[in-house]
């Protein structure tokens, strides 16, 4: 029976391979064998995300690339209502695998993995899901990759600048302070964004610092500072920068609304002709 489910697994996947959704993470090789060894993705309860990346063979052979899941940490009790693979290309594999092409040295290969919870997976369930890849001529240029996801309750947030008016799932919310534009770039109420997401948040008045955190996924900003510290689970913390930095207007603190929706793991759109902010979290689903 575990044998028939894991080939009706395996044909299910290669039938949907690119129906799936759209890239969460687009990462371009330079320098190490990957640039980014650690994602984070918040998914919807019966719909697959997957990442992509592309691996450095920094070899000094050609080789083909093997990679193995090393690591699967599914909620406990439901562990049947979440799928994982790797794919390149359209061939995907359950557990370990070759790459089906040759990789010459520091050229690049591309690679995805789905993560898919199932209709019977719940708001809130967390994985962890690891992988090591290394080209097959020189096994000591091991590459480690983490992926953490969380499944949560899909929003649609609206807002319009200069307006207090907002909905959450087309339910109607009134802000404290409207939405403003600041060189361009769009600012919000700090708590309301964060409240919409899910994400918990805290403030520290001494350092000024912002953060917003979503299961293994902390993001930290401070007033005035156009930087952000992204951290991911416990070994990942990365300093990026940002185009608007957080500020403190009649006494509401306010934060770039695209920086913290799309590191938080949300998709913004903005209508000009109309002023209204629409973030869809996580991303709709692509046909």
């Amino acid at each position: 029976m575990k044998l028939i489910k894991k080939l009706f697994a395996v044909m299910l996947s290669l039938m949907f391979v690119f129906a799936l959704t759209a890239p969460l993470n687009q990462i371009r090789a330079a320098g190490p064998a990957v640039p980014e060894d650690t994602f984070f993705t918040p998914m919807r309860v019966g719909h697959a995300s997957q990442v992509y990346f592309h691996f450095k063979n920094t070899g000094k052979k050609a080789s083909k690339l093997y990679t193995k899941i090393i690591q699967k940490d599914y909620p406990v009790g439901n562990e049947k209502n979440w799928f994982v693979q790797f794919c390149y290309s359209n061939i995907c594999y359950l557990e370990d695998g070759e790459s089906p092409n040759t990789v010459r040295s520091q050229e690049t290969e591309e690679m995805h993995v789905t993560l898919w919870p199932y209709d019977g997976a719940k708001v809130g369930e967390k994985i962890k899901i690891v992988l090591e890849v290394y080209p097959l001529a020189d096994k000591n240029l091991k590459t480690i990759i983490t992926f953490y996801g969380i499944c949560v309750e899909p929003k649609e947030i609206k807002l319009t600048i200069g307006s207090k008016a907002a909905t959450i799932n087309a339910k109607a919310s009134t802000l404290d302070v409207a939405p403003y534009v600041v060189a361009g770039r769009t600012l919000v109420p700090l708590r309301f964004i964060g409240d919409a997401m899910g994400a918990k948040i805290d403030w520290e008045p001494k350092t000024q610092k912002i953060t917003f955190s979503l299961a293994q996924k902390q993001v930290n900003f401070w007033i005035g500072k156009k930087e952000v510290q992204n951290a991911i689970g416990p070994v990942y913390n990365k300093t990026i920068s940002i185009d608007a930095a957080p500020v403190i207007s009649s006494g509401r603190t306010f934060v770039p609304v695209r920086a913290v929706s799309e590191l938080l793991g949300g998709e913004v759109l903005y209508d000009a002709k109309t002023r209204v902010i629409t973030i869809h979290f996580p991303p709709l689903p692509k046909e």
